[in-house]
């Protein structure tokens, strides 16, 4: 959760000056359709995103879109004096949830597929979530989390 909330602050710090010309590209009706797939289909959804060189918006992979917003999230969390040790630790766990393409979410339908072809639903929910508490314990990223039992 630490390299969630330090790649959005970091985000909006970075973005802060450019987000007039930045909202202009992109209609609200855009942003809310970017969160509903970002909500449906996570790394696989496809937002519509501005263009630098055109007043319109196109359509971008979440994993190409959050590889842009990556360094504005370092200069951003740069500005507001984070030591550079932290930024490299939090946002390579963006970076590294990008190329192994297991986020939290994706952890834990990718879990309960493995558990439910060993035991009834019920019973692998609550080993879902007995898996989910250990992981979380750990302190690992979830990047890194195993999900074969």
């Amino acid at each position: 959760m630490l390299a969630n909330a330090a790649f959005i602050i970091g985000i909006t710090q970075g973005m802060a000056a450019s987000m007039p010309a930045f909202s202009r590209q992109l209609p609200f009706s855009a942003v809310q359709q970017n969160f509903y797939a970002a909500a449906k289909n996570g790394l696989d959804a496809e937002f519509l995103w501005p263009r630098k060189t055109r007043a319109s918006a196109a359509p971008l992979t979440a994993v190409k879109v959050v590889k842009k917003l990556l360094p504005i999230a370092a200069k951003g969390l740069a500005d507001l004096k984070v030591e550079q040790s932290e930024i490299d630790t939090f946002l390579g766990i963006i970076e590294a949830r990008l190329k192994t393409r297991q986020t939290g979410a994706r952890w834990q339908l990718n879990m309960l597929d493995t558990l439910e072809r060993q035991q009834p639903r019920k019973q692998a929910l609550q080993q879902l979530l007995q898996h989910y508490r250990a992981n979380s314990a750990s302190g690992q990223p979830v990047h890194l989390w195993s999900t074969s039992c």
